[in-house]
Order: C-alpha cells, then structure tokens, then sequence
C-alpha cells in the first residue's frame, strides 16, 4: 500500500506548525521577571544589607521591611531620592579636622583625611545613609540641628560629627 503526501498540504501544515510556535513564543515572552543580579546583599559579622541596584534601595537587617517581598510592580518600585545627604561634609571635631567627605547625587561617595583619598558608594537607608568604602560600611543619620553623625554600625562610642562645608 502506497500513502501519497500532497506536498502543498505538508507545506501548508508545517507552515502553520511554525507560526503557531512563533505565536506561543511571543505570548509567553511578555512576562517582565527581574534580572539576574538586581538585588545584592553584604553582611558582616554583625549586619546585613540588601540592595536593589535598579532603584537603590538599600534595606538593613533588623528593619521591618528586610524580609518582605522587594518587587511590588513597576509602579510601586522607590524612586531614589537624596533626602539632604548629597555634598560636601567636613568632621566638626578638631581630632579629625582633615576628614572630609563627599556624596554626590549619582551615588558616588568620596571620603579624603591627611593620608589619601578613599572612592566608594552611598545608598538610602530610609532616614539613613550607608556609605561603602573599600571593606568599610558606614551608616550616618542628619541630625535635627544640621549635623551628619557618621560611624561603624555597633560602635556608638566612635561616632564622628560632620557639618556641611562652606
């Protein structure tokens, strides 16, 4: 028994067959996931921070927040903002009076004392701003009377008092 294939039919079918895997690939491509890398995190021996590095925002450990779902949709993603910590800080105290400190609105963070220069990163920390510079983590908050009171998470004692410069 011979079978004939109709060659139009088998073009025509497979045609069909093609396109219909065209559109299913389409269809499924519409899905927006994150990209690989977008949230990082660093700890140290006694703090963890997670980052978002499409938006900036920077959560620690302990905070309410830290463990709830990060990715709400597009429109409920953080816009980064500065909230008065962007520009030139000087330590107030006279053992100190050559640190100097500079955040700048894209995130760069520039730290300089009497011995060189130091270039690291700034995030928002909701009413904070954590500061990494080489291995250091820094965390400052603005103080009511203008003042950023910067230092090592943990070490309260060891805080240093910086005021805008001139």
């Amino acid at each position: 028994m011979r079978t004939r294939i109709d060659m139009k039919s088998a073009a025509a079918g497979a045609g069909l067959v093609a396109l219909l895997l065209l559109l299913a690939g389409a269809a499924g491509g519409g899905s927006e996931s994150p990209p690989i890398g977008r949230f990082q995190i660093a700890c140290t021996s006694t703090l963890c921070f997670l980052v978002d590095t499409a938006t900036g925002q920077v959560w620690m450990m302990g905070d309410e927040d830290f463990r709830a779902p990060k990715l709400q949709g597009p429109s409920q993603e953080v816009a980064v903002q500065t909230n008065g910590f962007v520009g030139a800080w000087v330590a107030e105290d006279p053992n100190n009076n050559n640190v100097r400190l500079l955040l700048e609105p894209a995130g760069s963070a520039v730290a300089t004392d009497g011995n060189g220069r130091y270039e690291g990163r700034w995030r928002l920390f909701g009413t904070r701003v954590v500061i990494s510079i080489d291995d250091d983590v820094l965390t400052g908050e603005l103080q009511p009377d203008g003042y950023l009171l910067l230092g090592e998470p943990g070490d309260e004692e060891n805080r240093v008092r910086l005021r805008r410069a001139p």
